[in-house]
């Protein structure tokens, strides 16, 4: 209720991608912190609420929490 079609069936999308073993945030986020050496290190991570960008468009927001080394 108070969705548009696409936007209930993306609702609950962000708690299957977290898990999903061919897209595998977790991979992606290990990656992320290889690029970034020694400047960061990447701790937790979460999806957010999928957002309705335009009819066509939905996403759904990736937040990686950063540490700076020696913090």
């Amino acid at each position: 209720p108070g969705h548009c079609l696409a936007c209930n069936l993306t609702l609950g999308l962000p708690q299957v991608f977290s898990r999903h073993p061919i897209i595998n945030i977790s991979a992606i986020v290990d990656e992320i912190d290889r690029i970034l050496g020694d400047k960061a290190m990447t701790r937790a991570w979460s999806l957010g609420y999928t957002q309705q960008r335009s009819n066509a468009m939905h996403a759904i927001p990736l937040a990686i929490e950063l540490e700076e080394p020696g913090t």
